[in-house]
């Protein structure tokens, strides 16, 4: 009996213990000297995928060359998206899963810029498409902050089931945006460009309560009358 009494207490000590200490968690190869000595490290696995190297390998020859062939001018798809949205998204767009997703396009065309927007780090570029009105009909995402996974989602040779796990999946969408912040989108001075004409090839997701789509862009060259490539 007094084994068994010695025994409950102490578990209870090392329960309390647990409480009573902060918890981190982290990667099972991450080293961390300034640990607090009541501080406990739960780890987690490290797959090994790095989803950086991934997205450069297959960056200019599997996914521009795709996304290009698929883009759609913006004259003929935003129209159409408007009208009839169901068959303009089986014919042009493509999704991941089945109903409940959205669909995912890729769009290109000439545009004005008309207003850059920086005042979050969600930054923002309104342009106007041909024949120009000077109103504000589409929008692309400039970062240094990216929102969404379009790019990741309307390529159809990648899948969550070639990953080892969700995290996985999430982290190559999110290198493909780092992707178009460090080199697409690299040295562009952004105050400079108003009232440009710009060609661009760019891909998002349709949600049709959404008045305006925010596009990320995966090309961007400026019109060779305005003096070359900004």
């Amino acid at each position: 009996m007094g084994h068994r009494v010695s025994l409950f207490f102490c578990i209870l000590l090392v329960v309390f213990g647990v409480l009573g200490s902060s918890c981190t968690i982290k990667k099972h190869d991450e080293t961390d000297q300034t640990k607090a000595d009541n501080e406990i490290e739960i780890y987690f696995g490290n797959t090994g995928f790095d989803a950086k190297q991934y997205v450069n390998e297959i960056w200019a020859d599997q996914v521009v060359p795709y996304i290009q062939e698929k883009a759609v001018p913006l004259d003929i798809l935003m129209p159409a998206l408007a009208n009839e949205a169901l068959d303009v998204s089986k014919k042009y767009g493509y999704r991941v899963g089945e109903e409940g997703t959205f669909y995912n396009f890729a769009v290109k065309g000439r545009v004005r810029i008309v207003e850059i927007n920086q005042e979050s780090r969600n930054g923002l570029m309104y342009v106007d498409a041909s024949p120009y009105s000077g109103e504000k009909e589409y929008v692309l995402q400039i970062g240094p902050v990216f929102k969404g996974t379009s790019i990741r989602d309307i390529l159809d040779f990648i899948s969550l089931n070639d990953f080892e796990n969700q995290v996985e999946f999430a982290r190559l969408a999110n290198e493909f945006n780092f992707k178009v912040r460090d080199e697409v989108l690299y040295g562009l001075s952004y105050e400079n460009l108003l009232g440009s004409e710009v060609d661009i090839v760019a891909v998002f997701s349709f949600d049709p309560k959404n008045q305006m789509h925010v596009m990320t862009p995966v090309m961007i060259s400026l019109v060779e009358e305005h003096g070359g490539k900004p």
